[in-house]
């Protein structure tokens, strides 16, 4: 699965006059950009369930940071188990940690052997877990 601008359309819930396609797109494209470089940094293939995740959490975050720019708070809007209110921060923070976690988690069930991970760790210079 990727995710399309109707995913995002739907998911959030949001009209064409609230936001429109073109932010959508743009929205999903600077999220995709982000979670593939991650996956580049990570040595992990830019695809699959948990990538899928990540981008669409990245680009909720994304639609989020565009509304509040336009200056649109509904409080009757919502996705899954958050709302937007006058604080959008934490609501974005909370999109980015999922798409994080998501990123995390899509990295270890790429890797075929973990050994290989602790190793990279170790030669990372990042010590002894």
């Amino acid at each position: 699965m990727t995710v399309a601008i109707a995913d995002l359309r739907n998911g959030t819930g949001l009209s064409t006059s609230e936001i429109t396609d073109a932010e959508l797109t743009e929205a999903l494209s600077m999220a995709d950009a982000v979670a593939s470089t991650w996956c580049s940094a990570n040595g992990v293939p830019p695809s699959g369930v948990g990538y899928d995740v990540a981008v669409k959490k990245y680009a909720w975050a994304n639609i989020y940071r565009v509304l509040d720019v336009k200056g649109i708070k509904p409080s009757s809007t919502s996705t899954a188990s958050l709302s937007m209110s006058s604080d959008l921060a934490a609501a974005i923070g909370e999109f980015e940690k999922m798409a994080e976690l998501a990123l995390a988690q899509h990295r270890k069930a790429s890797i075929p052997n973990q050994r290989d991970a602790y190793v990279k760790h170790l030669r990372a210079g990042r010590g002894f877990r």
